[in-house]
């Protein structure tokens, strides 16, 4: 019979067996559902592509988006201030798809999870220090701090994620 406390079943097995299967169970990894993954695939499909076309061409219209012709005509009226506006957004929408796609579709253990998000980190930083230091809207001394501190943090995610030695995990043990 099993012992009772207050009122909750305990385990009757022996401690080792129960170590056993705690680490076990920490090996079990849990990749998303299909389903799950074609949603997320298909809709951060299309927030990548307009966050790219955000960046490097603002207001073109793509045509595989419906409704796009008129979302572009209303939102831009050859202001280089919206185009910047929309670049910076664009690389936003990048880090955002990018993120979700990686979370999804690759390791399905945590282990590498971090360092490729940290290249997308990286990635994305880069790309919004190099738009807004295009921008020629304001003087260098009003975008430069913005700019280097994306820069700067862009190449702390990048040396991190490629010069960082990583071991598969093992067992339930953190190294």
């Amino acid at each position: 019979e099993i012992p009772r406390v207050t009122g909750v079943q305990t385990c009757a097995l022996p401690i080792s067996h129960q170590r056993a299967i705690r680490t076990t169970a920490l090996k079990t990894t849990m990749t998303p559902p299909l389903h799950v993954k074609a949603i997320v695939g298909v809709v951060n499909g299309f927030v990548l592509i307009a966050g790219i076309r955000n960046v490097a061409a603002p207001s073109m219209v793509l045509p595989l988006v419906p409704g796009d012709a008129a979302f572009q005509e209303h939102f831009h009226d050859g202001s280089r201030k919206l185009e910047f506006v929309f670049q910076m957004l664009g690389v936003c929408f990048c880090a955002m798809a990018l993120n979700k796609l990686l979370a999804v579709f690759t390791t399905p253990e945590s282990t590498f999870l971090r360092q490729k998000l940290f290249y997308t980190y990286g990635a994305c930083d880069l790309a919004l220090a190099a738009v807004v230091f295009r921008y020629k809207g304001l003087p260098m001394s009003v975008t430069g701090g913005f700019a280097a501190m994306h820069a700067i943090e862009g190449i702390a995610f990048l040396a991190d994620a490629a010069l960082r030695k990583r071991s598969k995990k093992t067992g339930g043990k953190k190294k």
